[in-house]
C-alpha cells in the first residue's frame, strides 16, 4: 500500500471543497475595438490578421501596417491606440481586484506612435506600470500619454496625470499639458514644457481614427461590460467558501465541519482498504530477495487479478 495515498485523498478532497481561483494571465486580457486599415497579432508564434473583438493575450505582438491604426481595451479598462507602422508587445500584465498591490503592467512600444490611457491597474498608491520604448522608459501615474517620433525626435506628451521619462543619461518628470523630447536612449530628455498647438495636432493626428465617434462608442460599451463582469465576479466570490472574510462565523464553522467530515470519511475508507490489503497479502509468498520468490509473488498477484498485467489494448477487447 502506498503510504502517500491518504495525503493524496485528503488533497483531492480539499480541491473539491474549494474551487480554484481564475487566473487572468490564462485567458484573454483585452480585445480589439477598431482596426483601421490592417493590423496583425502574433500569439505563441502564430501571426493572424486582427479584427474588431479579436482577443489579446499576455505575450502577444501587435503590429499595424502603413496608413493603419488599431485600438485595444484591456479588462482593467486600459485603453491603447496604435498609429501606423507600429509594433507593440505585452510583456507583463497582472490585474486582480482583490490584490491590487500586486497589479502591474509592462508594455513595449517598439515602433510607431501610441496613445495610452491607464485603467484600474494604475489606480493604486504606488502603481507599477511602465512603457518601454527604443528611446527610454515611461513610468505612469494615473495617465493619458502620447509617445512617438515627431519632428525628427522622439516625443512624449502627457494629456492627463504625470509620467517619469528615464533614459540612460537621466530622468525627468512630465506633468499634464507638457511634453519632452529625446534624441536617443543615451541622451538627456529635454526639460518638460508645453508644446505648440501645431505640434500637438500633429501628434494627435498620428493616432486619430476616421470613425472616431464609433470607436469611442465601442470603447465605452466595452468598459461598461468590464464593469458588469467585475460586479458578477464579486458576487461569485461572495458565494465561494474561500470568499471574502465577512462570511458569518456560523457559516464558516459549518464549512469547516463539512470538510472535516469528508476527511474523516476518507481516512476511514483508507484504513479499511489497508486492512483488506493486509489480509490478502497474508497468503502471498514471502519475498526473500531471490528471483524465484519474486516470480512466485508475481504469479500470486496474476492469479488474484488476471487482468493486472495485460496490455490495456487487450483488456478493452
Amino acid at each position: 500500500m502506498n503510504c502517500r495515498l491518504p495525503y493524496l485523498v485528503i488533497l483531492i478532497t480539499l480541491l473539491l471543497a474549494f474551487p480554484a481561483r481564475a487566473q487572468d494571465s490564462s485567458g484573454a486580457i483585452g480585445s480589439f475595438m477598431e482596426v483601421e486599415g490592417s493590423a496583425s497579432i502574433t500569439h505563441i508564434g502564430q501571426k493572424t490578421a486582427a479584427a474588431v473583438d479579436a482577443p489579446v493575450y499576455l505575450g502577444d505582438i501587435i503590429e499595424t501596417a502603413t496608413d493603419s491604426k488599431a485600438s485595444i481595451v484591456f479588462v482593467d479598462d486600459t485603453d491603447i491606440t496604435l498609429g501606423e507602422n507600429a509594433r507593440m508587445t505585452i510583456d507583463e500584465y497582472v490585474f486582480d481586484e482583490d490584490a491590487a498591490a500586486g497589479n502591474k503592467g509592462r508594455y513595449s512600444f517598439l515602433r510607431g506612435a501610441f496613445l495610452f490611457t491607464s485603467g484600474l491597474i494604475n489606480k493604486t498608491a504606488n502603481p507599477d506600470l511602465v512603457l518601454e520604448t527604443p528611446y527610454g522608459s515611461i513610468g505612469l501615474r494615473g495617465t493619458t500619454v502620447w509617445g512617438g517620433e515627431i519632428d525628427n525626435e522622439y516625443g512624449v506628451l502627457v494629456q492627463e496625470g504625470e509620467v517619469t521619462v528615464t533614459t540612460n543619461r537621466g530622468r525627468i518628470r512630465v506633468p499634464a499639458g507638457q511634453g519632452t523630447n529625446i534624441r536617443n536612449r543615451d541622451s538627456i530628455p529635454t526639460f518638460a514644457a508645453a508644446w505648440g498647438q501645431e505640434k500637438i495636432e500633429h501628434a494627435k493626428g498620428k493616432v486619430a481614427f476616421k470613425r472616431r465617434d464609433l470607436v469611442q462608442q465601442r470603447i465605452a460599451t466595452r468598459k461598461q461590460q468590464n464593469v458588469d463582469l467585475r460586479g458578477k465576479r464579486r458576487e461569485l466570490r461572495q458565494q465561494r467558501p474561500d470568499g471574502p472574510k465577512n462570511i458569518p462565523a456560523e457559516q464558516k464553522q459549518g464549512q469547516n465541519d463539512e470538510l472535516k467530515k469528508r476527511i474523516d470519511e476518507n481516512r476511514d475508507r483508507i484504513q479499511e482498504r489497508r486492512e483488506q490489503y493486509r489480509d490478502k497479502m497474508k497468503d502471498a509468498p514471502r519475498d526473500d530477495g531471490t528471483a524465484k520468490s519474486q516470480e512466485q509473488r508475481e504469479n500470486f498477484h496474476l492469479q488474484r487479478n488476471p487482468d493486472a498485467n495485460r496490455p490495456a489494448l487487450n483488456r478493452r477487447r
